[in-house]
């Protein structure tokens, strides 16, 4: 994303807000690297001895959730990939994995929210002596149902003009959009100018990933039963992208997990209950 705010999804931003994340931008400028023949790009930032990886959801590009950084990077290392256009779930684990390699990142706190959760999960299972904390925002357990789904919906975007596709994932997208009334607008141009940017290979891989996840991924209490890492799965009573039947499911995949439910705070709640979320998870994270 550009530094410099195009008219064409900003006009409508108020000046205040577009000065916020222009600065934001021109202090964490997208940086690219090669691994394992695919590249990738990430925003680093912020210090401390613990590292944040923050997990992009169904957006694929790691923009939107900016001011997460904002928060915690005063005394977090703060790391917030993309994720490339790759067809299965083992690739992204194992490019993440060659990212902090990469970065000589040994261990992260892990936040993964959405499509991010469906990572997130995979990840700690995959590589557990890689995460100290694992925090679950508004996501699911594999589900058959939801990957035949996804692949029918394949066959459809395959047919599609380009724009038409990513008129429909700005759609979905703005549906899950949950945000205070003031800053509506800069996030809503956020979205817009990301979609944008997606290719036709990236809206491929993110059927292919979500696909492959609910189709060939199952998870159990016993899976982390080794790992001494710690859970909190946060979740909002209203969330338009997992239902009620699927949030208490994920919540007895973790007995072990700490829990907490906002009350009408959509799927994002870090943006439209900041008052409420930042607190909850800083008090998680200071915990030893």
């Amino acid at each position: 994303m550009k530094t410099i705010l195009s008219e064409t999804f900003y006009q409508q931003v108020p000046a205040d807000q577009q000065e916020r994340l222009s600065s934001f931008r021109t202090a964490h400028p997208r940086q690219q690297v090669d691994l394992l023949g695919v590249t990738w790009s990430y925003l680093l930032g912020g210090q401390g001895s613990e590292t944040l990886l923050i997990l992009p959801g169904g957006e694929r590009l790691g923009d939107v959730a900016f001011p997460l950084m904002e928060q915690f990077e005063s005394a977090f290392r703060c790391l917030y990939p993309a994720y490339p256009p790759l067809a299965t779930m083992e690739a992204l684990l194992d490019g993440l994995a060659a990212l902090l390699d990469r970065l000589s990142i040994a261990q992260v706190i892990l936040f993964a929210a959405s499509f991010g959760g469906d990572v997130g999960q995979c990840f700690v299972r995959t590589y557990p002596e890689r995460v100290s904390k694992l925090i679950l925002l508004n996501t699911g357990l594999p589900d058959v149902q939801l990957g035949k789904a996804a692949r029918r919906g394949k066959a459809l975007i395959s047919l599609l003009p380009l724009r038409t596709v990513r008129l429909l994932l700005q759609r979905r997208l703005m549906r899950g959009l949950a945000v205070r009334p003031e800053e509506q607008p800069l996030f809503q141009a956020m979205l817009r100018e990301l979609v944008a940017h997606l290719t036709r290979a990236d809206l491929v891989s993110a059927f292919d990933d979500t696909i492959d996840y609910h189709l060939h991924y199952r998870f159990s209490p016993e899976d982390l039963s080794t790992w001494s890492g710690k859970v909190l799965i946060l979740q909002s009573d209203d969330d338009p992208v997992t239902t009620p039947a699927r949030r208490l499911a994920l919540r007895q995949a973790y007995p072990q997990a700490q829990m907490h439910l906002f009350q009408q705070a959509g799927h994002t709640p870090f943006l439209s209950q900041p008052g409420e979320f930042y607190p909850l998870v800083r008090t998680f994270l200071r915990e030893s």
